[in-house]
């Protein structure tokens, strides 16, 4: 539908009078490469309960303290970031009446101890570790555990290279237009900027910086290894262009 478009919008542009703008073919082009992924990305909470907030957060801090020091320690790993957010600290009340507590008469229901949680960030590479990564954060206490994508380092690159394949793209279909009435393409006049990229595997938008969270960076010696070393097989990174380019034709 887009070729026989393009032929209709060509067929009309020939006819310009002399003094307009140049004969030309308007197309579209579009890229969907792939790529190897080289990092991945974990989230998972920690979690502690307790009978005072001090207990609660000594539990939480010492967690989050064996999971900063031991997890960058992984074998195989190049890199490792490891940050935290959302921290958090909530009352528990007594299960036989937290039902009926109601915000007109709070203290009806009496505080029995507090829970705390506090989620885990990591970013590490090599993308096939991410497996390993996975199990050792686990057996580390953190519950909830997600893999939440792969990606690549130079992104900015990679969405280049789709541009440039779009472009050349849509050279081929001018060549194939503009021959089909007798013409030849001259050259190209503007291209214009006309899809998106697509997201991460397994999640849109996960690889944010992370500022604003605790972040431990280890280059130290890697040698511990997981109970159970989970091999997960990492899906390519896609990544999509679409363009509007118009060349000039004679």
């Amino acid at each position: 539908m887009r070729f026989i478009f393009a032929f209709v919008a060509f067929m009309a542009l020939t006819g310009c009078l002399p003094g307009q703008e140049p004969r030309q073919v308007v197309v579209d082009g579009t890229a969907m490469l792939e790529f190897e992924p080289e990092i991945f990305q974990l989230d998972g909470v920690i979690g502690a309960r307790g009978g005072d907030r001090e207990t609660v957060l000594r539990e939480v801090s010492e967690k989050l303290n064996g999971v900063q020091e031991t997890l960058p320690a992984l074998e195989g790993l190049t890199h490792m970031d490891v940050g935290s957010r959302g921290l958090r600290i909530s009352p528990v009340f007594d299960g036989d009446c937290s039902e009926q507590r109601t915000y007109e008469d709070p203290d009806s229901c009496p505080i029995v101890g507090y829970f705390g949680s506090i989620t885990v960030v990591v970013k590490g590479a090599p993308a096939d570790r991410a497996g390993a990564a996975f199990s050792l954060l686990s057996e580390l206490g953190a519950e909830s555990v997600r893999l939440g994508a792969y990606d690549v380092r130079d992104r900015k690159a990679l969405q280049q290279q789709a541009i440039d394949a779009a472009v050349n793209d849509a050279r081929v279909k001018a060549d194939s237009v503009a021959a089909a009435s007798g013409s030849s393409v001259t050259g190209l006049l503007r291209v214009q900027y006309g899809g998106g990229f697509g997201d991460l595997y397994g999640v849109s938008s996960a690889f944010r910086t992370m500022s604003g969270r605790d972040v431990v960076v280890v280059t130290a010696q890697r040698d511990v290894s997981p109970a159970v070393d989970l091999l997960l097989e990492p899906q390519p990174i896609i990544v999509e262009a679409e363009v509007v380019a118009a060349f000039a034709i004679e």
